[in-house]
């Protein structure tokens, strides 16, 4: 009779110390609901680890793609920029200390490598900075966008003055009842300003291409009424879409929507692009690109398509209408990575094995 209690007990103490494991695993794969909206960036760290930077409660999180459990996490004052170095792998994080700009450069495994203070760059509330590592006999940079004066300045070594500093003011500015400012990436010769111009209730992206060497300036507008992201891959632009769910006139039909594109960044023409066109007004889409790879859901069609960078399509599966909502992660040996809301104001990690 002992041995039989003895034995009964072991038993539900495996069954409550699995519950457990399985509770405490379940815990960890939950994660902020900001991390599906666009002020997270997410990008492939290593080949089995992606990191997700949060500029809204300003935090890295790092999550291995294999166990799709959280790694480890840091939090900031504020994040004005992140970058990935390769080889080994690097994080860079601009933030500040005090009143003066801090760049933090954290390995993989988020361990503190440097620390480097600018004590002549002075962050303000009206301003947006970006960061360039040296290459190509070029120095390392900081680009720094002002919205009331309209200008880029670009700082290098001894950082104490701009070697670069050009206004970026749109010659169609009337057109727009007001310009914002959404994002800036330099990568020298070019800084890349995302723009947002407003007009009786609708809103247009613009991407303001600048070339410092030559001062010359250039424009590519998106629809109006479309989400967009961008990102630099060499010398190109690299811009996907989305159209606005909610927006209570729909999107227009029968035209051809521009979901992806790759733009030389010198004669500002694309090299690779992806139309669609709707037949009706509540269809939505949505393309995310990363780790080289493009996801496009499409609610008329009903499919999640995997394309390479190119536009060469690898995989597509039907569809539902919560997928819509799903944040493409990457593509990694063989499957495909989403964070998926959960309903409960978070997302977690949800893997799709298409058929090969």
């Amino acid at each position: 009779m002992k041995k039989k209690v003895v034995s009964l007990f072991i038993t539900v103490l495996m069954l409550v110390t699995i519950q457990a494991v399985v509770s405490a695993n379940d815990a960890t794969t939950q994660y902020p609901e900001s991390f599906l909206g666009d002020s997270t960036r997410v990008f492939a760290l290593t080949q089995d680890k992606s990191l997700f930077v949060d500029t809204i409660n300003n935090q890295l999180q790092v999550v291995n793609l294999n166990t799709q459990q959280k790694e480890w996490g840091k939090n900031f004052k504020i994040i004005y920029d992140c970058d990935i170095l390769a080889n080994p792998s690097k994080i860079v994080i601009l933030t500040k200390e005090n009143d003066a700009l801090l760049k933090i450069t954290l390995s993989a495994d988020g361990n503190v490598l440097s620390k480097q203070l600018y004590p002549y760059l002075k962050p303000k509330d009206n301003q947006k900075w970006s960061w360039s590592p040296a290459r190509n006999q070029v120095k390392e940079q900081i680009a720094i966008l002002d919205q009331e004066k309209r200008q880029v300045q670009v700082y290098q070594y001894p950082w104490k003055k701009p070697s670069h500093t050009i206004s970026f003011g749109l010659p169609g500015d009337a057109t727009y009842e007001d310009i914002l400012i959404n994002d800036i990436q330099i990568q020298y010769p070019y800084v890349i300003i995302k723009l947002d111009g407003t007009s009786l209730m609708q809103s247009q992206n613009l991407y303001r291409i600048i070339n410092l060497a030559t001062r010359e300036k250039n424009t590519i507008p998106m629809e109006w009424n479309v989400n967009s992201d961008f990102t630099i891959e060499g010398n190109e632009l690299v811009v996907t879409t989305s159209s606005v769910t909610g927006n209570p006139l729909g999107i227009n039909t029968n035209v051809e929507h521009n979901l992806y594109a790759r733009y030389n960044l010198e004669t500002r023409l694309p090299k690779v692009k992806i139309t669609r066109k709707f037949t009706t007004v509540d269809s939505n889409w949505k393309a995310s690109y990363g780790d080289n790879h493009l996801m496009v859901f499409d609610s008329e069609q009903n499919t999640q398509s995997l394309l390479d960078k190119n536009g060469e399509l690898l995989h597509e599966t039907p569809m539902t209408d919560t997928d819509l909502h799903n944040r493409f992660v990457g593509y990694h040996e063989g499957k495909i990575i989403f964070l998926a809301p959960t309903g409960n104001r978070a997302g977690k990690i949800r893997i799709t094995h298409p058929n090969p």
